[in-house]
């Protein structure tokens, strides 16, 4: 396949025997839904476990831990289940947003009277720089977002001053507890043991467990043969977004896609 095109894998004959059965199960799974039948085989899977889906137990975990590694990008190129580009274009992103500021000018927000287009985050300081720009800010400007206001241009309602607070308040990213169950280290050794994916921990014992406590009181546990097969189907998924990203002349970014996050 050319560049854009899914990872191949090569040869598992070096690979111990845990390695080689992940590396089969990701090819399944590929299969799958590349064919229209992954979301048919989960269903079923969910309701009886049947045997045309026990491959799942040996996808490789992606949890919130395994995916904050350096290198699970490479990972997941190595596993055929991201391209070369797209592995690139994610550690790209890492690399330029983790240096970027979170509320940039031009970026869409919610707010209290709907959505608009950020002007300014610190709006009070911007407008006092403009006012007096000879005279130094102090530094005895309210800390506290709640006696901030941000400037946003609120779609059908023109320039707007917006309550710093109340604007995180809808804008934040929301984190769920997640608690890690389980002792001992982490399953396997050799061939990929430790590479930001988590192995397949099938045959081996238990390992520890991330858990994911949803506000409703439901809870996701990353290592279930189900999670790991829905998250590989979000990789799968985000792919091809991310390879869009990615400049085909030079292999940088393109443009201001670097901001998409």
């Amino acid at each position: 396949p050319g560049d854009g095109g899914a990872a191949v894998i090569g040869s598992v004959a070096s690979l111990d025997s845990g390695e080689r059965e992940m590396r089969r199960a990701v090819q399944e799974l590929v299969r799958a839904e590349n064919d229209g039948t992954l979301d048919a085989m989960t269903k079923a899977y969910a309701g009886n476990k049947t045997d045309a889906a026990r491959f799942f137990s040996y996808l490789p975990v992606l949890s919130p831990s395994s995916l904050s590694k350096a290198n699970s990008a490479e990972r997941l190129c190595a596993l055929g289940i991201w391209s070369e580009r797209a592995a690139r274009a994610c550690e790209l992103l890492a690399a330029v947003n983790g240096s970027a500021p979170r509320y940039f000018h031009g970026r869409r927000v919610l707010t209290p009277a709907g959505l608009g287009t950020l002007l300014s985050f610190d709006g009070a300081t911007e407008q006092r720089r403009q006012a007096s720009p000879e005279v130094p800010l102090s530094p005895r400007h309210p800390l506290s977002p709640s006696k901030r206001v941000s400037i946003v241009n609120i779609d059908g309602q023109g320039v707007c001053e917006v309550n710093q607070r109340q604007l995180l308040d809808l804008n934040q990213r929301h984190v769920l507890p997640i608690v890690t169950k389980g002792a001992g280290a982490r399953a396997g050794s050799g061939a990929g043991a430790g590479a930001g994916v988590g192995r397949s921990s099938k045959g081996r014992g238990q390992s520890e467990r991330e858990v994911l406590h949803l506000e409703d009181g439901i809870k996701l546990d990353y290592s279930s043969p189900l999670a790991r097969a829905k998250m590989l189907q979000c990789a799968l998924a985000v792919g091809p977004l991310l390879e869009s990203l990615v400049n085909t002349l030079d292999g940088t970014l393109d443009g201001p896609l670097r901001y998409c996050s």
